[in-house]
């Protein structure tokens, strides 16, 4: 399991090397943010986004699958998004944030009616849980009023797990708003 630290560090050095790449080689002059969206906000074009792709694969040793670089031209990716799915290929995953998994068991008791003593970080959201779209939605709301925090709909509908909400509301916690 990575730690806290480790994962931080690893954030901490994609996003200085996506923010190098784009100022140094895609000549952005705009402020970027990680909540930059690199396509509308920061100007990135389609072949500039799969340059950028190339780079960071090459530098990190990853692969990125054709549905990776196509969920880039319908999502809009922000920064944080992308440095986000690379962390994923290199197989780090944040730290379970437990404070955070006990209030989305609570939300997901009070919506679906499941003692949160039942509800653990590997349980699947909609195979062990039964949890459908729309109480999915519900519950989303609610994580959202919980933490401050802005879950996209390709990150909700994306959660196959009861690990990748709570991931999701507490790493946005991690993440500073801007540089």
């Amino acid at each position: 399991m990575t730690t806290r630290e480790e994962y931080t560090a690893k954030y901490d050095e994609l996003y200085g090397f996506l923010v190098d790449a784009l100022v140094s080689t895609f000549e952005v002059a705009t402020e970027i943010h990680h909540e930059s969206v690199l396509s509308d906000d920061l100007g990135l074009e389609p072949l500039e986004w799969f340059d950028l792709s190339d780079m960071v694969a090459e530098k990190y040793g990853i692969v990125f699958e054709k549905e990776d670089l196509t969920r880039f031209d319908w999502d809009l990716p922000t920064v944080d998004e992308f440095v986000r799915m690379v962390l994923v290929k290199l197989n780090l995953e944040p730290p379970i944030d437990y404070d955070a998994l006990s209030k989305v068991a609570v939300i997901i008791e009070e919506v679906m009616g499941i003692e949160s003593s039942e509800v653990t970080s590997h349980k699947e959201l909609k195979g062990d849980l039964e949890i459908d779209s729309m109480s999915l939605v519900e519950i989303a709301s609610k994580c959202e009023d919980e933490f401050q925090v802005t879950i996209s709909d390709t990150e909700l509908f994306g959660f196959t797990h009861v690990r990748d909400l709570v991931t999701c509301v507490s790493s946005q916690k991690l993440t500073p708003v801007a540089v």
